[in-house]
């Protein structure tokens, strides 16, 4: 509702933050365990952020109701676990037994996740689950972002004035 600002999402991670998170993943039907980072994003988040989805679909409000059970993978993510194939469908887990519990719904462009001068790592996201507790909410503006601190500051307390906001800064 505040004027000027285009779009909002939220994360636990932003990106950029210096923050990194990792889990270990099991692909259906191959061996082995692998290694990837982790963002659990709200759906509107490529949209806010204007990452790409350059196949499939991105993360949609009705996977919130299922967490987990989607996933969108970077480029970065794609060439190294799937680099033969198109990865669209394929399923994924947090153990052998669990290999099918994910399917792979989206790729998207590869972002930088933890620094500029670092190669986009291979990277998943999944929805965050509604409640999720402490989370990062990312705007997008029409101008400046820093005219609309005050103005976000404004609406946050209007909405809830005990949330806490512990900190304001721009990707600029």
């Amino acid at each position: 509702s505040v004027p000027g600002v285009r779009s909002v999402a939220y994360t636990r991670v932003p990106l950029l933050a210096g923050s990194r998170s990792t889990t270990s993943f099991h692909i259906q039907g191959r061996p082995g365990e692998n290694s990837i980072h982790i963002m659990n994003t709200s759906p509107e988040f490529f949209a806010t952020l204007e990452i790409p989805v350059v196949m499939g679909r991105g993360l949609l409000e009705q996977d919130v109701k299922t967490p987990g059970t989607v996933a969108v993978l970077n480029e970065a993510a794609v060439k190294k676990f799937f680099p033969d194939m198109n990865p669209i469908g394929a399923r994924f887990g947090s153990s052998p037994e669990e290999a099918g519990k994910t399917e792979i719904v989206g790729i998207i462009r590869d972002t930088k996740y933890t620094s500029l001068r670092e190669p986009a790592p291979p990277t998943m996201y999944q929805v965050i689950p509604a409640r999720a507790g402490l989370v990062t909410v990312v705007v997008r503006t029409a101008s400046d972002p820093a005219n609309f601190m005050e103005a976000v500051r404004k609406a946050v307390r209007k909405v809830d004035p005990d949330v806490p906001i512990t900190g304001m800064t721009t990707q600029t």
